[in-house]
């Protein structure tokens, strides 16, 4: 098994609570429609004086699973909605 984790700092204006939102629900989209996903949680902060204000946390099966499901079309529009609004991003992997 593997876990993904990722942390994104959301870029400030009017709309970023609304921003969070959407972006979790999309990704929360993705469970059970990709079957390399063994695990999904996501939350988004309350609090915007911390450093991230979303969080993924993703089991897969294998660091294969990882690729097909990063390169998964579904997942890609999912990025390209993250990237229009997030200024900063971390992230870890490790086997479990």
């Amino acid at each position: 098994m593997l876990k993904h984790i990722v942390f994104w700092k959301i870029k400030d204006n009017e709309d970023k609570e609304k921003n969070m939102e959407q972006m979790v629900k999309m990704l929360y989209s993705l469970d059970g429609r990709l079957k390399v996903l063994s695990l999904l949680s996501l939350a988004y902060n309350l609090d915007f004086t911390l450093e991230y204000d979303v969080v993924l946390c993703a089991v897969l099966k294998s660091p294969g699973a990882l690729k097909f499901y990063q390169n998964h079309p579904d997942h890609v529009k999912c990025k390209k909605f993250i990237y229009n609004y997030c200024r900063k991003e971390s992230g870890f992997r490790f086997r479990t």
